[in-house]
């Protein structure tokens, strides 16, 4: 006869340990009075604003470069240059997608937030402590600088 304690128990461990596969934590930031979430795989590093060499023409969502302990890394914005517009930041996020292909991206807030759920769709909207945040991923990145999100 099987002991009624000792499946409770097991159904427990197995609730837990879907709930731990199914968590993803994240990096939540403000740019531009917009939230972002990317997971936090990607962050290679969060910086205190940096100075930074501008491009000697501008480029859409494109500052210049920083270097970062001798990695020379392209700085962007996440809305399109404006005369009108500059604004200060706080801090930097680097991030790696894909490996030796970093990009920095200057924000103004990053908070960590975890999410319980077994995947997340590229776009979507997170709701991340009562926060709408969309999600970044290197499949949307790169669509997100063209203004086609």
């Amino acid at each position: 006869m099987l002991n009624l304690e000792k499946i409770q128990q097991m159904q427990i461990d197995k609730e837990m340990l879907v709930a731990e596969v199914n968590e993803q934590n994240l990096v939540r930031f403000l740019a531009f009075e917009k939230y972002y979430a990317v997971n936090i795989k990607n962050v290679k590093e969060i910086i205190e604003k940096i100075e930074f060499t501008p491009y000697p023409e501008k480029i859409n969502y494109h500052l210049g470069i920083i270097n970062v302990r001798g990695l020379v890394i392209p700085l962007i914005q996440l809305e399109k240059i404006k005369e009108s517009k500059k604004k200060e930041y706080t801090k930097v996020i680097i991030l790696e997608f894909s490996s030796e292909h970093l990009t920095a991206i200057q924000v103004d807030k990053i908070s960590k937030c975890s999410i319980n759920s077994p995947f997340i769709l590229p776009g979507q909207t997170l709701n991340l402590n009562d926060t709408p945040a969309m999600y970044i991923d290197e499949s949307n990145f790169d669509n997100l600088l063209k203004g086609n999100l």
